[in-house]
């Protein structure tokens, strides 16, 4: 609903700054769904995968996540390719915006009819439940709180690069026009799409922390070289080195979805990620593409966003070098 709202609100022309205002709103009550959203579903796919398969079904929530935003760049590279870019400022920008509402209503079917795993459920008859679980999560689960914030850091400021910014970075700050810069970016989400299964699958097999430390390693060494290479001005550059990008962050992609969850039991799973990954998202995250815009600003260097990625990663390189390999031992449950 929130989306769809986005797309029906009134210009700055028609009610001044309460426009702004009434997007801010919307906007954050967006962010509110979409950030409970995603805890709550890579519990419920940790909890129903066979002990074995952890990583490779986890890594779907990510896989099906670029394939939201592959589909919407696609869309917006068809409108503004059918339509042309005046038109699509002027009115058809909203257009992916309403078709949120259809596609909120089969969500809602399917979530009434979706159940509670069977560790949950086995957990609720034995009244294991938290009734408490952000005091517990606290009291009980504060380091594995903090291991999964270190986590989240590289994969919410990646996830905000690549989603968000890289579009306007391509056509406003590399002078790509909208189309390639649209076309670069569905390219780049096609290669991550097929990507995190097979190293979702790869982490079931060496661990979650090889592929999350590979991922990071290479978003410190090649940030750099991949924005220069961007900044050629050549298209099939531009995609080569969306593709690399895409790479790493798909590496970190197939392993952290389960890395996050494994971590806490199932008393306080949902509620501890949550509230872990949230603040990560929130603190980092959310301000990726105006800390990228501005140090573009301050330093004058057009590359200079490869700066932030790569001190995300190296926080994220830290965290798993110290925190525990989860992938081969047994889910906790509330009684250990």
């Amino acid at each position: 609903m929130s989306t769809f709202l986005i797309g029906v609100l009134p210009t700055y022309n028609q009610i001044g700054v309460w426009a702004s205002v009434l997007l801010v709103a919307v906007r954050l009550l967006q962010g509110f769904a979409a950030g409970g959203e995603s805890s709550g579903s890579t519990a419920l796919l940790l909890e129903y995968s066979p002990s074995i398969r952890r990583g490779l079904v986890t890594s779907f929530i990510d896989v099906f996540g670029f394939m939201a935003f592959l589909a919407g760049a696609a869309l917006g590279l068809f409108l503004t390719t059918v339509l042309g870019e005046e038109t699509l400022l002027a009115w058809a920008w909203r257009v992916p915006f309403w078709i949120a509402l259809p596609l909120g209503m089969i969500g809602l079917y399917l979530r009434n009819k979706l159940e509670d795993t069977p560790e949950f459920i086995a957990a609720q008859k034995k009244g294991e439940i938290s009734s408490s679980p952000l005091r517990d999560s606290l009291s009980t689960a504060w380091k594995a709180l903090l291991f999964c914030v270190g986590f989240v850091v590289v994969k919410s400021v990646g996830h905000w690069l690549l989603q968000t910014f890289m579009t306007s970075y391509l056509s406003n700050n590399l002078h790509y026009s909208r189309t390639q810069s649209f076309a670069v970016t569905v390219i780049g989400f096609s290669v991550i799409v097929v990507l995190v299964p097979f190293f979702g699958w790869l982490s079931d097999k060496v661990g979650r922390r090889p592929l999350m430390a590979v991922g990071c390693i290479g978003f410190i060494v090649a940030s750099y070289p991949t924005l220069m290479l961007m900044g050629s001005g050549h298209f099939w550059a531009a995609v080569g080195a969306m593709a690399i990008l895409g790479t790493f962050m798909a590496a970190i992609d197939g392993a952290i979805n389960a890395a996050m969850p494994e971590l806490f039991p199932t008393n306080i799973r949902y509620g501890s990620m949550s509230i872990s990954y949230n603040i990560a998202v929130s603190i980092f995250g959310g301000v990726t593409p105006y800390v990228a815009a501005a140090l573009i600003t301050w330093t004058g260097n057009t590359y200079s966003p490869a700066y932030f990625i790569g001190a995300a990663a190296l926080i994220t390189l830290i965290t798993v070098a110290v925190a525990p390999e989860t992938g081969k031992r047994p889910l906790m449950t509330s009684a250990e």
